[in-house]
């Protein structure tokens, strides 16, 4: 089954595809208020299926009660629990949004996984129907993701007869507790393959525009395809370069967490980098010429392997370039101990090094300089704990023993950091790319060589000369019409431009309107030791942002801190009813409790989306402007480098989008600089 896989999730979850965003189309009903469950599933049906489940788990009796308590959300139960006492505590007890307080539904949700793969090393044992009983009781207490899942197992017809009929109703009603794009995608192939309801291009494509407003990457491929068959008025170009990013890092993840040469390119994703190849063999793309044009070049790297990888940055290709050029580890832990003299040694400088290693990554023996003797290369873990810990990477030559000595290390570079050995040209080479959401650049790559000496060369590809271009929007026709918006929409689509520009600096728009806030003594003597090197901004506006005629307090923090491997980019929306609420009740950013996350990167939190808008956890930007005697919401999200501007109207407790804009912060140039060494002492 291709859809439900624990891979596919954590790409959905790091792409950003847990977005709530409305939908503008006639067809689909969007209702912004909480939807109230109204499938309860009964509570003897629940308990008999939580008694197989201790059974299957084989939980300890005494441990039974506050595992129940801990999964119907419980936090104290949930931290009390114990690996030595429930075997599976990681996999129940994980948010998909990186939050520490894991809900009831969220527990079910991941149970089913349990039962839906199977564990060898456990009496669970592959159930696809107790899957789908789980998924079904994960979205009856709210969940939107149990509900999709449910559908995709009744879609595919994976262990159980295709019923389209009731995996369309669970896509519904996923959609009733979520506007979401991965939703709007599963509904739009409903829609356009006729499951479970008529089928109807029309709406297929109001689904996969949604979908792509959400920032979900099949969505984006699916809008793609629609507009080739004639629907639409979408940039093609630009669409497809959206397409091929916004999924670009997610090797990244399955390195890290899976097999290290798993990875392979979808085959959706392979049309629309084999697109943009056209684009930039044919120069389709005007800036192609201009990346194209000055390509410095030395002994240790060609103009033609230069160019490839230049062509590899533009189509956000990197893990199908890898895949093709990539080299696989051929030795094992145990033939590497048999080459290394005093290799159980304590007194070898290479014991603790190889105690470190990733021993079940395999090693690499090859003769990576051309020298005719093969060298030894391998990764080793600093032992810092985490899954973005300082890792490094490890390069043995043969002595005159025959046996492996240390030769060089590299360390800050390893596999799992989106590192690749490749061979291009007789050559071997180490390719890194920075992970998404990390630093300012997320599509720059390095390459790097070592010689026969150990000596490291590198040339680095920096993108540059970004601009955000817009992709597509969809607009309220009848509201903006009777209100005469038109021209007030032009001026917000150039402020989205500027909040753009103020994002990639990692700037608050409009920060001069901000005022200071007074915390109170107690608050200032908060734990703020959460981050270093932290530098965060705390302001407030004040806006009736809910038109009832009395002015609310928008608190608005912003926080960037990159120690080490672990960046932060946090953006935190609260709306206050008066200045002494506000007072009262705010947290400075920058003595916010992160520990709660497990997740890096981009974070986005707040009361503004879950009490007022129905907008995603990827908020950057918020404004308000008025226009005529109403106050409208102007919020532009972010996933990779694909962002939404959206503004909405909130009346009488009720909140319409009538606008959506779809943009790419595009590059439109690209650099390539040798480190200093390599340039002066590989010159040609």
């Amino acid at each position: 089954m291709k859809k439900i896989t624990v891979l596919a999730l954590c790409i959905m979850l790091l792409v950003g595809c847990n977005d709530n965003l409305p939908s503008d189309n006639k067809s689909i009903t969007s209702t912004p208020d909480k939807v109230q469950n109204t499938a309860e599933v009964s509570k003897s049906e629940e308990e008999v299926l939580l008694e197989n489940f201790m059974e299957d788990a084989s939980v300890p009796q005494d441990v039974r009660n506050d595992l129940i308590e801990a999964m119907h959300g419980n936090t104290t139960k949930q931290d009390s629990i114990s690996y030595e006492d429930f075997n599976f505590k990681y996999e129940v007890f994980s948010s998909i949004d990186g939050d520490k307080e894991i809900s009831k539904a969220e527990c079910y949700f991941n149970v089913a996984f349990l039962y839906f793969n199977g564990d060898e090393n456990s009496k669970f044992t592959v159930d696809k129907e107790k899957a789908l009983k789980w998924w079904k009781l994960s979205s009856d207490n709210g969940f939107y993701l149990g509900a999709v899942y449910a559908g995709d197992i009744l879609i595919e017809g994976d262990g159980m007869p295709r019923d389209y009929s009731k995996a369309f109703d669970f896509y519904q009603k996923a959609h009733e507790l979520s506007e979401n794009g991965i939703v709007y995608e599963r509904l739009g192939d409903c829609y356009y393959f006729g499951y479970g309801t008529q089928e109807d291009k029309n709406k297929a494509y109001e689904c996969y525009l949604n979908s792509a407003f959400g920032g979900d990457s099949q969505g984006l491929y699916k809008l793609l395809k629609m507009t080739d068959e004639g629907y639409g008025n979408v940039d093609k170009l630009l669409l497809s370069k959206a397409a091929s990013s916004i999924d670009y890092d997610s090797g990244y993840f399955e390195v890290a967490y899976g097999d290290i040469d798993s990875y392979k390119m979808r085959d959706d994703k392979k049309a629309v980098v084999e697109r943009l190849t056209e684009y930039w063999d044919k120069e389709t793309d005007p800036a192609v010429k201009g990346m194209k044009a000055s390509n410095p070049s030395n002994k240790w790297f060609s103009s033609d392997f230069l160019n490839e990888i230049k062509k590899t940055v533009y189509s956000y290709s990197y893990y199908g370039f890898v895949e093709e050029k990539g080299v696989i580890p051929n030795l094992t832990l145990e033939e590497v101990n048999s080459k290394i003299k005093d290799v159980e040694s304590e007194e070898n400088p290479l014991y603790y090094t190889l105690k470190a290693s990733w021993g079940h990554r395999g090693f690499y023996e090859y003769d990576f300089t051309g020298d005719g003797k093969t060298e030894l290369f391998f990764n080793v873990n600093s032992g810092a704990g985490g899954a973005f810990m300082a890792d490094g990477i490890v390069i043995l030559n043969l002595n005159e023993d025959g046996k492996y000595e240390y030769l060089t290390d590299n360390y800050g570079y390893a596999l799992r950091d989106g590192v690749r050995l490749v061979q291009y040209g007789g050559k071997y080479y180490f390719l890194a790319n920075p992970f998404s959401d990390f630093g300012d650049a997320p599509y720059d790559m390095d390459a790097f060589i070592f010689d026969e000496k150990g000596d490291w060369h590198s040339a680095s590809l920096i993108c540059k000369d970004y601009k955000a271009k817009k992709v597509v929007s969809s607009k309220d026709d009848d509201y903006i019409s009777k209100h005469k918006l038109e021209g007030f929409l032009e001026t917000a689509e150039k402020e989205a431009e500027s909040a753009i520009m103020d994002t990639r600096e990692h700037r608050v728009y409009k920060q001069e309107r901000l005022k200071e806030i007074n915390f109170s003594k107690e608050k200032e003597q908060l734990e703020n030791n959460y981050l270093s090197g932290e530098s965060g901004v705390d302001g407030y506006f004040e806006a009736d942002i809910n038109n009832d005629g009395k002015l609310e307090f928008i608190k608005i923090g912003h926080l960037i801190s990159d120690v080490g491997k672990y960046y932060y980019d946090i953006n935190c929306f609260d709306v206050f009813s008066d200045k002494e609420d506000m007072e009262n009740n705010a947290v400075a950013i920058n003595k916010t409790d992160i520990s709660n996350f497990d997740y890096f990167g981009l974070l986005s939190f707040g009361n503004l989306y879950a009490d007022y808008l129905p907008i995603s956890s990827k908020l950057v930007q918020f404004w308000t402007q008025i226009y005529g005697d109403k106050t409208y919401c102007m919020a532009v999200t972010k996933q990779e480098e694909l962002y939404t501007l959206q503004v909405y109207i909130i009346e009488n407790g009720v909140s319409k989008c009538i606008y959506k804009s779809l943009y790419f912060d595009e590059f439109q140039g690209m650099d390539v600089k040798f480190d200093l060494k390599s340039y002066l002492d590989g010159r040609v």
